[in-house]
């Protein structure tokens, strides 16, 4: 995946950037629990909604980069750094993951796609993991078949 210029700015000049409204940080990413998983489908249609009334045709979650705004808790205590896998086959199967998540949790689903992309910073170079949403075919898009973690129907925005 070719980044656009301004995701990639943000990615290589982290230091003090924050996020877009169509660039949303995740330090730590994981889709093993049900409850992750809806968070992670909750992420998707803010995003989703969002650059449905942008000129954006894409939105982004960067995975392994902390918001610095983010002064919640300590980068010690927030988990492991999301680490990106190297191997196409592992990348594509995560991918296929990913999908059949916002295509249970999201209504309509917008399409997805995660991939690795080497970039240059002042680390040298790095892979870096980034989820790319693409507009949905209808708005707005809302959550489905979440149970208590939230209500059904609902359309988040950023």
């Amino acid at each position: 995946m070719e980044l656009p210029d301004q995701v990639r700015s943000l990615i290589v000049g982290r230091v003090g950037q924050q996020e877009t409204l169509n660039v949303d940080f995740k330090w730590s990413f994981s889709v093993q629990s049900k409850s992750h998983k809806k968070e992670f489908a909750k992420d998707v249609v803010a995003l989703a909604n969002t650059i449905a009334t942008q000129a954006d045709e894409k939105a982004y979650l960067v995975l392994g980069i902390r918001d610095p705004r983010d002064r919640s808790r300590p980068q010690a205590e927030m988990g492991p750094c999301f680490q990106p896998f190297g191997d196409p086959d592992q990348i594509r199967q995560f991918n296929q993951k990913l999908q059949e998540i916002v295509n249970q949790h999201c209504r309509p689903p917008p399409n997805i796609c995660y991939e690795e992309c080497e970039i240059s910073s002042e680390k040298g170079m790095e892979v870096v993991a980034v989820i790319s949403i693409a507009k949905a075919l209808a708005y707005p898009v809302e959550t489905t078949n979440m149970g208590e973690f939230h209500e059904d129907g609902v359309a988040w925005i950023r």
